[in-house]
């Protein structure tokens, strides 16, 4: 039976999106179903964080949901660049790593297949948050566009 986590999006001005989470049993791959519009080159990397979102207020600073969803330890800073590893070199939150960032983007559609990403389970995605992360802001640690909760 496939599982399945649908999430909408609405962000500043005219963005909005949805992130489909489709796995059809819990050992195979999750496909991703990814849809943004209106964009206007603003957005960059794109995650899944450690926490779900709690707070109205800063949801998505480090405090409120931390940092990537990085269960196996992965050396980010040893990740191949953006796109170009196997989705196990990189940690399981990293959306924009194992596929590519945003970055110069207004609409973007894309599915991909993540052998590395399990909706449930101790390393799951679902509980978690997704953070679309501002193309300027990862120098600043200043994390997040705007989130989804993935409470499935």
């Amino acid at each position: 039976m496939t599982r399945e986590v649908v999430y909408s999006w609405l962000g500043p001005g005219s963005s909005e999106g949805q992130v489909r989470f489709s796995q059809v049993s819990p050992q195979g791959p999750t496909i991703l179903n990814i849809s943004f519009t209106g964009l206007n080159a603003r957005a960059g990397g794109y995650h899944i964080h450690i926490l779900p979102i709690k707070s109205t207020q800063e949801p998505c600073s480090d405090t409120n949901i931390m940092g990537h969803f990085n269960p196996f330890s992965v050396n980010a800073a040893s990740s191949p660049a953006p796109g170009n590893g196997t989705v196990d070199q990189y940690e399981i939150g990293d959306i924009s790593g194992k596929f590519g960032d945003l970055t110069g983007q207004n609409n973007f559609q894309n599915q991909y297949m993540d052998g590395n990403m399990p909706l449930s389970g101790p390393n799951g995605i679902i509980g978690r948050s997704l953070v679309i992360h501002y193309a300027n802001d990862d120098a600043t640690n200043n994390a997040g566009w705007r989130r989804m909760g993935l409470d499935g």
